[in-house]
This record gives structure tokens, C-alpha cells and sequence, in this order.
């Protein structure tokens, strides 16, 4: 499933910690880790470009060391340019799965904080970004129990089955479906009961689908705020899959508010993969 990821770093401390990650995912498949650092050029004097580029291809080469020593065959990459362009372009040049980038970097490089570089490669990617923030920390025992994929009605949300079916069985983990009822008046409408009924039908049919394939799968519901009961549900041995759409550049997030508070205010690893009009979930249709 995962035959490339693309581990974008800053070279700080912070984004040191992504490591971790990315050795969880590359190692179970073997799969190659493309390291690689944008140099934004931009504000240096151009003396001073040359050693700049060759500081970062020193970091990322001892960067690559600890990922050879576990087992994981690595590339560096430099590019020079504006830091969530290059990552996206460079990750799409070097057909990765998957890319994996930490935020809120140390003082000594302009920090990657949510609503900045990050948050603009997750909608400008069509590749799924995995972002590990500072406060995140290793799943307990260094195992991912459980990967949660938040189903809130629509087509559009239910196209990340089949990405979310592989990543299950990469990680022996089980797939949680859940579904946050709206409260009050919103939850009470004949539109809203219909739309749940055919969401319960599918999402029990699919687990049953996935059960047969030996991934443990269940869908639960809850009432209430849905940023709220997605995080409360959730501990730190659990992974949210969530999604975006858009056939690129800065469509809104088809939760809205919902899947941009998932990726700010969660403790854990918040994966975003983005969904486009045109994709069918293979599972559902089977």
C-alpha cells in the first residue's frame, strides 16, 4: 500500500519527532522514505544560498543514517522555493503514497504552524498528509490500535474506504466508523433520519464486507458537537482519517469547521486524504 512517503523536515528538534511515524509506516512495507527540505531562497542574500542548500543536505543525510539503521532504505532530496509548493510538487515528482510533515518547528527556522505550510499542502495535495504536531506523542506500546474515520453522510466522505480498508490491514488495526448525530431540532427533521437510516444500512453492510476480509470493522454513533465526540472518543492509540475535496487549489473541507478543529485541537495523528467528485468506493460496490 505504502511503497513511498515523503517525510518533509525542517530541521528542528520538533520535526525530528515524525520519525517515529515514519518508521512505523515505511517499516512494516519496506517502503522508501524520500527526506526532503525546501530552501526558501527567497529573503537570502545570494552568497549566502550555496551554504544554506548544503547545511540542509548535511541535516537530511544524518537524518537518512537513523532511517537506514532501522531497516529503511532513504533518499534526500533539496529543493530550493516556497516550502508547502515544493513539498507537494517534489512528493508528486517522486509518486510517494503518503506525506508526512511535523509543525510548529524550533526558533531557528520559520515555524510550520497549522493555518500556515501545513494547512496549505493538505489542501493543495492529492496525496494523503499525515501532519505530526509537537504535543503529538507515540501510540502506546508503539502500537495504532484502532483508526477512526468520521462518516458524516455524504459520498464524497465514504471515498476514503478503500485508502482506509489498507491502511487497517497495514497496521492490524480496527476501523472505527463513526457518526455524529446532530443534536436537537437538526437531529429530529424527516431529511435527517433519512439520511441516517441509509448511512446505517451502508456502513453495517460494509463492516459486515470488511469482517469477511478479516479487518475488524464497527459503526457506532453519537449526539452532540462532532468535533467534540470525534475528539472525546478518540486515546492516543488511535489514528483519525479524514477528508477534504476539491479537484485542488483551496476548496473548502467537507466537514467545514469539523475537520479543521480535528487537525488543530487533536493529540493524535490526524491523517487528511483528499476525495475528488469523480471516486467510488470499490468496498461499498462489491
Amino acid at each position: 500500500m505504502l511503497k513511498r512517503i515523503l517525510l518533509a523536515l525542517d530541521g528542528s528538534e520538533n520535526a525530528e519527532r515524525a520519525l517515529w511515524w515514519v518508521t512505523q509506516y515505511a517499516g512494516r512495507e519496506k517502503a522508501q522514505v524520500v527526506l526532503f527540505r525546501a530552501v526558501d531562497t527567497s529573503t537570502l542574500e545570494p552568497e549566502f544560498i550555496p551554504s544554506t542548500v548544503q547545511d540542509a543536505l548535511n541535516y537530511l543525510q544524518r537524518m537518512e543514517t537513523e532511517v537506514n539503521q532501522a531497516g529503511i532504505p532513504a533518499k534526500v532530496l533539496v529543493r530550493q522555493g516556497k516550502a508547502a509548493e515544493m513539498i507537494v510538487k517534489v512528493a508528486m515528482e517522486e509518486r510517494c503514497d503518503l506525506i508526512l510533515m511535523s509543525t510548529r518547528g524550533g526558533s531557528k527556522v520559520k515555524r510550520w504552524a497549522i493555518g500556515g505550510v501545513t494547512e496549505q499542502v493538505m489542501r493543495m495535495s492529492p496525496i494523503p498528509v499525515l501532519p505530526i504536531q509537537s504535543r503529538t506523542r507515540p501510540a502506546k506500546n508503539d502500537r495504532i490500535r484502532r483508526i477512526i474515520v468520521p462518516v458524516d453522510g455524504s459520498k464524497l466522505a465514504e471515498a476514503v474506504l478503500d485508502w482506509a480498508k489498507g491502511f487497517a490491514q497495514l497496521l492490524k488495526a480496527r476501523l472505527v466508523f463513526l457518526h455524529v448525530y446532530p443534536p436537537g431540532p437538526a437531529g429530529m427533521s424527516r431529511h435527517a433520519e433519512e439520511t441516517f437510516e441509509a448511512l446505517r444500512i451502508r456502513m453495517t453492510r460494509l463492516c459486515q464486507l470488511l469482517e469477511k476480509e478479516g479487518v475488524k470493522a464497527k459503526f457506532i454513533v453519537r449526539t452532540g458537537d462532532a468535533a467534540d465526540r470525534i475528539l472525546g472518543y478518540s486515546d492516543m492509540n488511535d489514528i483519525i482519517l479524514t477528508t477534504t475535496h476539491g479537484a485542488g487549489g483551496f476548496k473548502r473541507w467537507i466537514f467545514g469547521s469539523v475537520a479543521e478543529k480535528l487537525v488543530h485541537a487533536s493529540r493524535i495523528p490526524v491523517l487528511v486524504y483528499k476525495t475528488f467528485s469523480q471516486v467510488k468506493s470499490k468496498v461499498l460496490t462489491a
